[in-house]
């Protein structure tokens, strides 16, 4: 394959393996003329996208950002910055989830959006409320976000010969899926919204841990007192009182 005459020079770099979409695609990571950045070999389907160029059987798309990909776990995460061409800009680095953790990623990105002239895109996994919370960050400070279904990293993952488990890989893996996936950019909701999602979910928590637990005293009280359940509801207060009276057949029956 030769490069037209000065139009577009690509330089080949990392190729991986995806199943994505139920499609096969082999992802180039590179840089062409005029920061256009290779996305994806794409055999079997038509492009998602009608606004990217079609070039030798290689589907290109304007990349201007600098790409933040971010390892979540509960106290810290690892962020890697990479170019737009996909190079690697800063080595991943570690920052605690406290305000004082915080404060200095936004710094670490200002200086980026500094370099570049353009605001980093932020790449991260679905983890929920510890994802939840770097979301909410990100959002109010303008950054566009990015969530990765777990499903789909782990199988980015798993399509490598060589296996390297460690957060500071895993944060470059989720910047590398930009170039290489059809992200979709997160929508933050309004907090009315997800206030409620919040206590939705709170309920059904709840009514789940009540089911189960009276399934619980049901078969204990069917054990001790058979045929009680057969006369009272047993989440009724009358019921409640009763247990908690007479402990045993021989104290219910002796009752006055």
């Amino acid at each position: 394959m030769q490069p037209s005459q000065g139009r577009f020079f690509l330089y080949p770099a990392q190729r991986l393996l995806i199943h994505f979409k139920k499609y096969i695609r082999f992802g180039w990571l590179g840089f062409a003329y005029s920061r256009l950045t290779c996305k994806a070999v794409n055999f079997g389907s038509e492009m998602d996208n009608p606004s990217t160029i079609f070039v030798w059987g290689l589907v290109f798309m304007n990349n201007v950002n600098p790409v933040v990909g971010v390892d979540v776990a509960k106290d810290f995460c690892y962020y890697c910055v990479l170019s737009p061409d996909g190079k690697k800009y800063l080595e991943p680095f570690k920052a605690f989830n406290t305000k004082e953790g915080l404060d200095f990623v936004l710094e670490k990105l200002k200086k980026v959006e500094k370099a570049f002239k353009n605001r980093p895109v932020i790449v991260l996994e679905s983890t929920g409320h510890y994802s939840t919370r770097l979301v909410h960050l990100f959002g109010k400070n303008e950054f566009e976000v990015f969530l990765v279904n777990p499903l789909q990293s782990h199988s980015i993952k798993n399509s490598s010969i060589r296996k390297v488990k460690n957060d500071k890989a895993d944060a470059e893996e989720l910047a590398r899926l930009y170039f290489v996936c059809d992200l979709q950019q997160h929508r933050p909701f309004d907090d009315s919204i997800a206030n409620l999602k919040v206590l939705s979910r709170a309920y059904f928590s709840l009514s789940e841990q009540r089911i189960s637990m009276l399934n619980q005293l049901t078969a204990a009280v069917d054990q001790v007192l058979p045929g009680f359940t057969r006369i009272f509801n047993i989440s009724s207060k009358t019921c409640v009182e009763l247990l908690a009276r007479y402990s045993s057949p021989d104290a219910l029956l002796s009752s006055p």
